[in-house]
């Protein structure tokens, strides 16, 4: 009886020994991760090497940006959409004083930003307001007694999602976009 006793415990133990091989296997294959496609409404144009120059007359800035992406604005504009998912915006007061139902800023820091000083932002904004919750970065640079505040944010703004959505980051090739911009950012 002990032997059979035995006998089944080196048979469990064999094909325990096996299953953890076969496992070890299966981790040690590389496998390709499922593509998860994206909301169409929220889907960014892939980048046109071709630039266009905005110039801003009324408060003296240049920058430039891709040709094949759209710009809501005119050159006398104090705000304008790019690709509706990047916001520049001049005020009179800094960003980063609180005003009522400001956005939240998370951190901030100092940058360079060409021959200028700025502030790098990070944060997120509320559903006040009917604003879809989402996470959003900004450049800010003070030139003339104004502020010059360009924002990314993770969501175009015509995209609507519920009040209690769950927040992620500002994509990649948004940031990467609003670098560019920055990096091009003139004052007259």
């Amino acid at each position: 009886m002990k032997v059979f006793k035995y006998a089944i415990y080196l048979m469990l133990l064999a094909c325990a020994a096996c299953n953890l091989n076969q496992q070890g296997s299966a981790v040690i294959t590389p496998t390709v991760p499922p593509v998860i496609p994206t909301e169409v409404s929220n889907a960014n144009p892939t980048p046109d090497t071709t630039m266009i120059t905005y110039n801003n007359a009324a408060y003296g800035y240049t920058f430039e940006y891709p040709a094949n992406l759209p710009l809501d604005g005119d050159t006398n504009s104090q705000y304008l959409w790019i690709d509706r998912r990047i916001n520049v915006n001049v005020v009179d007061k800094n960003p980063e004083t609180p005003m009522g139902d400001a956005p939240i800023i998370e951190n901030a820091q100092e940058v360079m930003i060409g021959v200028n000083n700025g502030r790098l932002l990070k944060g997120s904004i509320g559903a006040v307001g009917g604003n879809t919750p989402q996470r959003y970065e900004a450049y800010v640079v003070q030139n003339n007694g104004r502020y010059y505040q360009f924002t990314a944010y993770e969501l175009k703004n015509n995209v609507v999602q519920p009040a209690d959505r769950t927040m992620g980051n500002v994509p990649a090739d948004t940031l990467a976009l609003l670098q560019q911009i920055m990096a091009s950012l003139r004052f007259n």
